[in-house]
């Protein structure tokens, strides 16, 4: 027997008017999926998330948002990792000078404001337990193999989506809808 889950979705939104409304933080305080894609003209989604547990859609975002503006996408993944790549010192030097250089982080963070504005976000609301498995099936159809950064095999199988509300518009979910 399949389980169906419902998505509502709702967007889009920019970043900016996400992590600074009051009444999204309210509204969006609760587990989920989310995605974003480059612009309100793209039809093609640029990222697939989830919030589960403890984390909600809003403070998953906030922490996105901050990645890319503070630096932290850069810098973090490459003093974590025991085993760096040169490629991986080159980027972590980069962006340790950068660190260093007011004008260079002033200057990263003006990119990356643009670059947050551009990216226009949906959310959908679901069960904690489910997020995860919603989260894989959203990425396996709507990001091309290459850009797939995690696939949970297995899960999803007995699990369909249904897609109701603000859609974006990425025709692969569109088809997908249309097909349940």
């Amino acid at each position: 027997m399949t389980n169906v889950v419902t998505l509502e979705w709702h967007g889009p939104f920019t970043f900016k008017e996400l992590v600074t409304s009051e009444e999204h933080w309210g509204r969006f305080r609760t587990p989920g999926v989310y995605l974003w894609m480059e612009d309100e003209t793209a039809e093609v989604v640029h990222y697939v998330g989830m919030a589960g547990g403890r984390e909600t859609i809003m403070t998953r975002l906030l922490r996105h948002y901050l990645g890319h503006v503070g630096c932290l996408y850069y810098l973090e993944p490459k003093l974590r990792s025991g085993k760096r790549s040169n490629a991986a010192r080159e980027k972590f030097r980069v962006a340790a000078a950068m660190l260093r250089d007011e004008s260079a982080f002033l200057e990263h963070m003006r990119k990356e404001f643009a670059l947050m504005d551009r990216y226009r976000v949906y959310l959908a609301s679901c069960q904690p337990e489910a997020a995860s498995v919603v989260e894989s099936i959203l990425i396996k159809v709507l990001l091309p193999k290459a850009n797939r950064r995690k696939e949970r095999k297995g899960f999803g199988a007995e699990l369909s989506l249904r897609h109701i509300g603000s859609l974006p518009p990425d025709p692969k979910l569109r088809t997908e809808a249309a097909s349940r």
